[in-house]
């Protein structure tokens, strides 16, 4: 019994160890000074240390913005089942309302 508590003990210790070892880069990476990593950079051993360290996903970056929106007229016109003068009219009316801009910030 104490053989396998102490096997499981020096594999936790060991698998712990390991990762500390393979965050490393990743940590000395991110908490660099920019003195620091243009120093590096110029001796050509930034791109080891970025090649070895994690790679953050676009989220983690900063993240994305993505806006979808829905061109009405269309929608309406692909839907429309009777398309007579008077839906044409309008949606032409439409058309034009919405190609007016409006900036938000």
């Amino acid at each position: 019994m104490q053989g396998k508590t102490l096997f499981k003990t020096v594999l936790v210790i060991a698998l712990i160890l390991w990762a500390l070892y393979a965050l490393w880069p990743s940590y000395r990476l991110w908490t660099m000074e920019p003195e620091t990593r243009d120093t590096l950079d110029r001796e050509g051993k930034l791109i080891p240390l970025i090649e070895k360290s994690i790679r953050m996903g676009l989220d983690l970056q900063g993240g994305m913005n993505l806006t979808l929106e829905v061109d009405v007229p269309k929608l309406v016109e692909n839907l429309a089942r009777n398309k007579d003068e008077r839906l044409e009219a309008l949606l032409r009316d439409t058309e034009q309302e919405m190609s007016v801009t409006t900036q938000t910030f």
